[in-house]
C-alpha cells in the first residue's frame, strides 16, 4: 500500500485524527487503498474485493450515497437541443462566444493571470420540466484548462464526468512549502464517478489534457460536514504563482437553464450580449 495514501484512509470508515502527524486512525483494518471509482451494481464485479476497481455505490456512507443518486441520472442530451455540446465547443473557440469571453474574464480568478487556469461553473438547480433536483454544479473544462490544487476541507462530494475525459491528481495535503507531489492520478472518462469524504480525496487538481480536442464537462455535488446545506462549494487553493494559499467561495457564472438558452441562441447565430 502507498504509505502516504495510508495517512488519509481513516475516515473511509471513521476514526481519530492526529493533526501534527497527519495520521488518521480508523476503526477497522485497511487491507487496500479505497478505490477512486464509484460503480453501479450493474458494473460491480462479483470477484470484489479480489479486483478492487471501485466502491459499490450503495455501500457509500451518507451523505455521499444520496449525492450519488442526485447526479447519476442527469444527462446533457435532449431532443430539444441535440447539438448542445457541439455549440458549447464552438462558443469556447469563438471570440464572440459567451464561453470564450467568460473564460477570459476568469483568467485571474485564482491569482496571477493564466487563461488555462480557468473553467466555467454553471449552477444546476432546476430542469426544463421543473423536475426537482438537488443543487449541483456543472463545470466545463476546455482542452488544457485546469483547476488549482485545492482542498475542500470537510466536504462529502460526488463528481461525475458527463462528457469527455478529465485527469484528477490527488495530493496528501495543501502546502506551498512542500513540493506538491501527487500521490496518485487517474483519468476519468464519460459516466465515471469519483467521491470524497472528510480526510479522504479532499486535495486534488482537475485538468483536461492538452491532447484532448474536446472540452470536458463534469457534474459536482457537495455537502459539508459542518453544514447541512448542499451546493455550498468552498475550498482553499494554491494560487497560480504557487506562493500563497487563499480561500474561495463558489459563485457560479450562471445557471443551467440560462446557459442552455444562451447556447441555443448562439446555435442560431443570435447574440447573447
Amino acid at each position: 500500500m502507498n504509505r502516504n495514501r495510508f495517512k488519509f484512509l481513516g475516515n473511509f470508515i471513521g476514526g481519530i485524527l492526529f493533526p501534527l502527524s497527519r495520521i488518521f486512525i480508523g476503526t477497522e483494518p485497511v487491507i487496500f487503498d479505497p478505490p477512486l471509482l464509484v460503480i453501479s451494481p450493474i458494473e460491480f464485479s462479483p470477484t470484489h474485493p479480489a479486483n478492487i476497481k471501485g466502491v459499490l455505490a450503495p455501500l457509500l456512507r451518507n451523505p455521499c450515497r444520496n449525492l450519488y443518486v442526485e447526479v447519476i441520472d442527469f444527462s446533457l442530451n435532449a431532443e430539444s437541443f441535440p447539438n448542445f455540446i457541439e455549440t458549447v465547443e464552438q462558443s469556447i473557440r469563438n471570440p464572440a462566444g459567451w464561453c470564450y469571453k467568460k473564460l477570459k474574464e476568469k483568467q485571474n480568478h485564482f491569482g496571477k493571470s493564466r487563461v488555462e487556469a480557468s473553467y466555467l461553473c454553471i449552477a444546476l438547480d432546476q430542469l426544463e420540466n421543473d423536475k426537482p433536483i438537488c443543487p449541483c454544479l456543472i463545470k466545463i473544462w476546455p482542452p488544457g484548462h485546469h483547476s488549482p490544487v485545492h482542498n475542500h476541507g470537510d466536504a462529502y462530494g460526488i463528481i461525475r464526468v458527463l462528457h469527455g475525459k478529465i485527469l484528477i491528481k490527488f495530493f496528501p495535503f495543501l502546502s506551498v512549502n512542500l513540493r506538491q507531489d501527487s500521490l496518485m492520478e487517474q483519468l476519468f472518462v464519460e459516466n465515471q464517478v469519483t467521491w470524497m469524504i472528510p480526510k479522504l480525496n479532499q486535495t486534488y487538481q482537475m485538468k483536461n489534457l492538452d491532447m484532448d480536442v474536446s472540452c470536458c464537462i463534469t457534474i459536482h455535488c457537495y455537502q459539508h460536514k459542518t453544514d447541512d446545506a448542499i451546493f455550498c462549494e468552498r475550498f482553499d487553493f494554491i494560487t497560480n504563482d504557487g506562493h500563497r494559499i487563499e480561500h474561495y467561495d463558489c459563485l457560479p457564472d450562471t445557471n443551467y437553464l440560462t446557459f442552455k438558452n444562451m447556447m441555443l441562441m448562439e446555435s442560431k447565430g443570435e447574440s447573447t450580449a
